[in-house]
């Protein structure tokens, strides 16, 4: 067992040194409490704590513990909501004054599950409000900063997520993902964010923004936390069949001849997708690629759809939705930012026609996609898992809208799982991702190849300043 702070384990170093009983769930639950009453004045990641009720879930569970009890992998470990999660008498504001200080009378079912499999809740985390567009002036807390540079934003809608983990601050964070904002902030911050297959698992209790492509997801440190747990919430969330979980083995994944596949589009340097992404998020694309090669993976060139009609389709879906779920406020006086009132606007211009071709659109590019995987022989699509480094957060706030993750939101559209790891360091020493989508319901599929090639090195320098350290 390592000898690094109990609040810098990984989520599976954890739980192994709870089993042992190395320490108890009431003493990782204050390392973590301490953290946060440390750092969280500069990261800002929570927007409420609740201490007092995590103290008394982690000495229930330590009871339990010591008689001999265990509920698995998530047994008395720490976790973050994000602020758009109903929690039964914790605050749930959506970081908006719409809801300001509102405290509900039930969970939403992904707290519940995390609840039932013995996880201690610390808080909620930050988020833009509603889960839509960027921060702003005026918002209800002050936004989340990342943690390996406090000048740079931490990611899209579930910023204080990937923050909060990114800091050592918790282990494992909930978020919501609808245009990428699981994904994009664990790329934003050197860590792992699951997207699970759309409609998988609950949004029951979720404050909605797209309901058509909303999907609950989480983050944590390393992609073996992901495949730690992941049989544990697969079969909550299924509790009739377990079909399809399937168990998580990365030492039986075969690099040698395994085929993954890439959007022809990287081919061309020229092409449109080429020129989003930054120079040295290319050159390391392309260099995890060679490393890949060498371990005997073969690259499969498939035809994806056009950039511009992704994000096309994307911002169309969104913008109706968000229009319809929040936009009831622009009318009745709600306290609605300033910035989100703007975005609402010009959401409520929208034309309908536009967005049922949109979802028609999607559904066909679903279909294709299904029909790539099987037709391709690929058990992976790859991309970077991010076109540009985070820009500030000053900046942020100023434009209203950071560059769209057009990767990302392909698989929001599709509904494939899909999974974001880091890929190395840039020169600034800022984290670069990259991303795998697998076909519907192949999650375990999906974890198993990642955590093979994050064992092989497709990680972060362990040697590098590690924000959680």
């Amino acid at each position: 067992m390592t000898d690094l702070p109990l609040h810098a384990l990984t989520l599976a170093e954890a739980a192994a040194g709870l089993r042992s009983g190395r320490f108890t769930a009431l003493d990782l639950t204050r390392s973590y409490l301490d953290r946060i009453a440390e750092s969280d004045d500069r990261i800002h990641a929570f927007a409420t704590t609740c201490p007092d009720r995590a103290l008394a879930e982690a000495e229930q569970v330590t009871r339990a513990q010591r008689a001999g009890e265990c509920l698995g992998p998530l047994h008395g470990i720490p976790i973050a909501h994000k602020d758009v999660f109903l929690t039964c008498g914790l605050r749930t504001t959506a970081n908006s004054h719409v809801f300001a200080d509102w405290v509900p009378g039930i969970d939403a079912a992904t707290v519940e599950c995390f609840r039932e499999k013995g996880a201690i809740t610390l808080g909620k985390t930050v988020c833009h409000e509603f889960a839509f567009g960027a921060p702003a002036a005026g918002d209800r807390f002050v936004p989340a900063r990342n943690p390996w540079d406090l000048d740079l934003m931490p990611g899209s809608s579930s910023s204080g997520a990937g923050a909060a983990v990114a800091a050592g601050l918790c282990p494992i964070a909930t978020g919501t993902d609808t245009g990428g904002s699981v994904r994009h902030p664990a790329a934003a911050c050197g860590i792992v964010g699951l997207k699970p297959t759309r409609g998988r698992f609950s949004t029951v209790g979720v404050i909605a923004l797209a309901p058509s492509l909303d999907t609950v997801g989480w983050l944590t440190r390393d992609v073996a936390d992901q495949a730690l747990i992941w049989p544990e919430l697969a079969a909550a969330a299924n509790p009739v069949s377990r079909a399809g979980i399937g168990s998580i083995d990365i030492g039986g994944v075969r690099l040698e001849g395994l085929r993954l596949g890439l959007s022809r589009d990287w081919l061309d340097r020229d092409s449109e997708l080429a020129r989003m992404h930054d120079p040295e998020i290319c050159n390391a694309f392309d260099e995890v690629r060679a490393r890949l090669a060498h371990w005997g993976v073969e690259w499969v060139p498939v035809e994806l759809p056009p950039i511009a009609d992704i994000i096309a389709a994307a911002n169309q879906i969104i913008c109706t939705e968000a229009a319809q779920q929040v936009g009831r406020w622009l009318h009745t006086g709600g306290p609605l930012g300033a910035g989100l009132q703007e975005r609402l606007r010009q959401s409520s211009a929208g034309d309908l026609e536009a967005y049922h071709r949109a979802l028609r659109v999607a559904q066909g590019w679903r279909s294709e996609l299904d029909r790539m995987f099987r037709e391709a022989g690929v058990a992976l699509l790859a991309a970077p898992g991010r076109e540009q480094f985070p820009e500030t957060l000053e900046s942020l706030m100023q434009s209203g809208s950071g560059p769209r993750t057009a990767c990302n939101r392909l698989y929001s559209l599709t509904g494939h799982p899909a999974l974001t790891l880091p890929m190395g360091l840039s020169a600034r020493g800022l984290p670069m991702a990259i991303q795998f989508a697998a076909p519907a319901s192949e999650e375990a599929r999906l974890l198993s190849i990642a955590g093979r090639l994050e064992r092989e090195g497709l990680r972060l320098p362990q040697d590098a300043p590690l924000p959680w350290r």
